[in-house]
């Protein structure tokens, strides 16, 4: 209590401290506080018989017995109820245990640390100097204790050697962290930002943790600050971890509790700071949280944050998603298959219906139109016409915003050539008709500043109309293309009775007018896409399986959204959508320059390139992705590699330019729908990219992540299945990557952290990077024939459907799995111990423990209320009761000996890699290197 009481005047003390220019002295806790692990080791052990002095004023022990810890929670040992009370009974109880098992221990000092010199140059440091507190400007304690982690047998956490030091550790600089975070709270406000630049900070006279990263390692405001250069956050980050092992196994829970969210506050308010390498310290940053979230057990939604069949039961690294959270990770994999599963359904679709076309109909080139807008975004859709009917196509175009220069299409300055002369002759009307900006008059001017009104969303419906209805090609077009923003093709969609294909690849509401009404278009877009009996009439097309089954945000299609959440956010189109949208792989068939391993490989230390994100999700303009590349890019320098920063330069390379590279990382700032990785996969260049631990804890600090907390509230609708899982922190990003396209491309390497991806840039072989683009070739020519075919059976199925060639629509497909009334099998549930119930996701957990005390209510969430309501989940979903007996039924039995009908009977890579179910790629082994997790 002591203790306690002391270190948090310490943190109000420090809160104060950290608005004036220089830390406070830095204080210890007073002599003869209560510490448990303190007592536990020297009231107990061998350090008992040696008196602290002014020359050794920290003991700690080495050489005890393994089994010390261990046995002062097993029975009879120090006890394993939470302290709230009473530290020293109970300290004196733990003592007791471990003096019996404290064999052939002995008592060793950590003195003084050394003070940095005042008022001369520091020695020359790098951010990475951290990554192991190794410089001459640390005190020998962390390498001690670093040193102590290597070589401790068997379980560090239950080394007594270890977590002495670290007790001793966390409280010689208690003071010392406590400031670190209440600086680092100066950032709080930053997080969710999707850019933001550190100008000023040279001239802030208060030292923040920033400073590390932001001011060159020779600044003379080092020597003001320069008791800071001694501070090692990632050890100490570590240190509380295994003290928090230690106090947990004598019984002090709640305080190992609090040292886990110190050790986790370590990192800054957006983790920034996170540099904690778990081949120095022997933990990561997610360690840390996961074993908070395991002693805490209630997420911040009230919800249990383990299912029944995911709980630990004691300390345990996070190793994956599927690992870690079986049933969630189980959740995810049945999204996968029901996306796989209803994408071959559509798939069957289209292939039936272009067989009933006329054969003079599938032997000529169709007659197509395309609008683009911007113009650029023909050409993910040009290159397909292209390469299926080459220049025998009959293509009219139509664009909004002017065409652009040769530099506005580097994507594909070959698309520009083949479809300036198709532009049509009535392109001019809509020249005349849309004001455009003239800061970029590749989008148009909704203010018209020059006009006598704004230009509105019915303004731009009669200037399409208009062109469209003056032009005899138009009217002679089969299938109206259109490669733009979603909003912008519904609006095209009500101005034509074509059928259309509506390429949505980019941010569905990027330039929309300011009159558009936020609960028409979601209407409009629910109703448009919900495919149904149109299917030949309206087909939207994604290039990502996640964004086919899931939105990315925690609102619902409930219309009373606005009154709790807000109009704008639960409105914004991130999440208008029906149960699936079709998909495919669209390989970047824009994209004809490959890598030229011949100059690329010619030294191993480079040139590596670090790519640009693209026009969102810039991962690298956050505060901790910018954080993280100034870290890799110290490191790299210190490594000798030779590594392009495209980030940080004004410099746009070309693709043959790049092409020259030895590999490329890019780390894009969202969960899917990114070009950048199926650009650089098409060059077939080496590529490395995050792992699924990293890329969900860092997306996890920034945009809207760090702004919402849970992906819950009082919008969400009480026992209906919802299309996002009620989760909170770093497990939103986990789930939604577990459907990333990003982890549907075999053949890259993975890293874990900055200094992880040094050390595997240096390590790749000539040989290895060689057979990873062949590999990479092999899956692309793969991935383009069957994408061509989708695109060839879509638009021959459509154009029949034009009622030119005298076909007619087909049955609908039916509703996908997630979408389905029933569920037998529980695959969107959770399942009871013993197999008799189904709760709803939104429990969390699926037992009889606490389940009064959900949110949701017994009655979505007590196996015994749904086992006795009788609702089977033959003809409900969640919650409903499972069946006793498989189906008695030969033709559903039959249906479920298939993987279409069973997920358990699909081969692992076609869940993983393909875009539907009949399609099983070949790969060369390994599919990937590094782990993926």
């Amino acid at each position: 209590q002591q203790q306690q009481q002391h270190l948090h005047q310490q943190q109000q003390h420090q809160m104060q401290a950290s608005a004036t220019s220089e830390p406070l002295a830095e204080e210890r806790l007073p002599r003869g506080h209560t510490d448990p692990l303190h007592d536990f080791f020297v009231l107990g052990g061998p350090c008992r018989e040696v008196p602290t002095n002014v020359s050794c004023p920290e003991v700690f022990v080495v050489g005890m017995a393994p089994a010390a810890l261990a046995s002062a929670s097993a029975p009879g040992g120090g006890g394993t109820s939470n302290s709230s009370g009473g530290a020293g009974s109970s300290a004196a109880g733990a003592a007791g245990g471990a003096a019996t098992a404290a064999v052939n221990g002995e008592c060793r000092c950590i003195g003084e640390a050394p003070e940095p010199p005042a008022l001369t140059p520091l020695p020359s440091h790098l951010a990475t100097d951290y990554a192991t507190c190794d410089a001459e400007h640390f005190a020998p304690e962390w390498r001690t204790f670093r040193e102590l982690l290597r070589t401790a047998p068997g379980d560090p956490g239950l080394d007594a050697s270890v977590v002495s030091l670290a007790d001793v550790i966390v409280r010689r600089h208690a003071w010392r962290a406590v400031d670190w975070v209440a600086r680092s709270l100066r950032l709080m406000g930053t997080c969710s930002l999707p850019y933001i630049v550190f100008e000023g900070v040279r001239n802030d006279a208060r030292f923040m943790p920033l400073m590390h990263f932001v001011l060159n390692s020779t600044d003379p405001l080092w020597m003001k600050w320069g008791s800071w250069l001694g501070f090692c956050w990632p050890g100490y980050t570590a240190a509380l971890y295994f003290r928090a092992r230690g106090l947990d196994a004598i019984g002090h829970t709640e305080d190992a509790i609090e040292n886990l969210k110190l050790a986790k506050s370590m990192s800054g308010p957006c983790h920034e700071l996170d540099i904690l390498d778990p081949h120095v310290w022997l933990i990561s940053s997610l360690d840390v949280e996961f074993n908070l979230m395991r002693l805490q057990s209630i997420a911040e939604d009230g919800r249990p944050v383990f299912a029944h069949t995911e709980r630990p039961t004691g300390w345990a690294p996070y190793r994956s998603f599927g690992q870690s959270f079986p049933t969630k990770a189980q959740l995810a994999q049945a999204y996968v298959w029901s996306a796989l599963r209803q994408n071959t359904l559509y798939r069957h679709y289209y292939r039936a219906a272009a067989a009933a076309c006329p054969a003079e109909a599938a032997r000529a080139p169709p007659s197509l139109a395309l609008l683009a807008w911007p113009p650029v975004f023909s050409a993910f859709v040009a290159p397909q016409l292209f390469r299926l009917w080459g220049e025998a196509v009959r293509l009219i175009v139509f664009h909004l915003g002017m065409w652009g220069a040769d530099n506005h299409w580097e994507k594909c300055r070959e698309c520009r050539e083949k479809l300036e002369p198709r532009i049509a002759k009535e392109q001019a009307l809509l020249q005349d008709s849309i004001p455009l900006r003239k800061d970029n008059p590749m989008l148009i001017n909704w203010e018209n500043e020059d006009g006598p009104t704004r230009f509105t969303s019915m303004d731009l419906v009669a200037a399409v109309h208009r062109a469209f209805h003056s032009s005899d090609d138009f009217d002679d077009a089969g299938v109206l293309l259109c490669s733009s923003h979603l909003w912008m093709c519904l609006t095209i969609r009500m101005i034509t009775e074509k059928p259309m294909l509506i390429s949505d690849l980019a941010n569905p509401n990027a330039g929309r007018p300011l009159d558009m009404n936020y609960r028409w278009y979601t209407k409009t877009a629910m109703s448009t896409i919900n495919l149904g009996a149109s299917n030949l009439k309206t087909l939207v097309l994604r290039d990502e399986l996640l964004r086919a089954v899931l939105p990315t945000k925690g609102c619902t299609n409930d219309m009373d959204a606005e009154t709790s959440r807000g109009e704008v956010e639960c409105y914004d189109g991130s999440w208008e959508m029906p149960s699936f949208v079709p998909f495919g792989a669209q390989p970047s068939l824009y994209i004809s320059a490959r890598w030229q391993p011949e100059v690329a490989l010619a030294s191993a230390r480079g040139p590596f390139l670090a790519m640009r994100e693209g026009s969102a999700g810039k991962f690298s303009k956050t505060v901790r992705g910018q954080f993280f590349f100034q870290t890799f890019k110290d490191i790299s320098r210190f490594a000798n590699l030779d590594v392009t920063f495209l980030m940080f330069e004004r410099t746009r390379l070309s693709f043959e330019d790049m092409a020259q590279y030895r590999a490329a990382i890019t780390f894009p700032g969202i969960t899917n729908a990114k070009r950048v990785p199926h650009d650089l996969y098409m060059m077939e260049i080496p590529l490395f990219f995050p792992s699924k631990q990293l890329f969900a804890a860092s997306l996890a600090s920034t945009g809207y992540y760090a702004a919402v907390s849970c992906d819950d509230g009082p919008w969400r609708r009480k026992r209906a299945r919802e299309a996002v899982p009620p989760l909170c922190s770093w497990l939103r990003t986990a789930f939604q990557l577990e459907l990333s396209s990003f982890y549907r491309l075999p053949h890259m390497f993975f890293f874990d952290s900055s200094a992880d991806l040094a050390r595997r840039l240096a390590g790749a072989s000539d040989q290895e990077l060689r057979m990873a683009s062949r590999a990479m070739h092999h899956v692309s020519e793969q991935r383009i024939d069957d994408d061509l075919a989708f695109w060839q059976n879509a638009i021959l199925a459509m154009s029949c459907a034009s009622g030119r060639l005298g076909a007619s629509a087909q049955a609908s497909v039916p509703e996908p799995a997630h979408a389905s009334a029933s569920d037998p099998r529980c695959l969107f549930g959770i399942r009871s111990e013993d197999g008799a119930a189904c709760c709803a996701i939104d429990c969390g957990a699926c037992e009889e423990r606490r389940c009064l005390d959900l949110p949701l209510g017994p009655e979505d969430c007590c196996p015994s209320r749904l086992v006795s309501a009788g609702h089977s989940c033959a003809l409900h979903h969640a919650p409903c009761a499972l069946p006793p007996h498989a189906s008695d039924n030969a033709a559903e039995e039959a249906a479920s000996s298939t993987c279409e009908g069973d997920l358990e009977l699909c081969h692992p890579d076609v869940l993983q890699y393909s875009v539907h179910l009949d399609h099983r790629l070949k790969l060369f082994p390994p599919a990937s290197v590094g782990s993926a997790t």
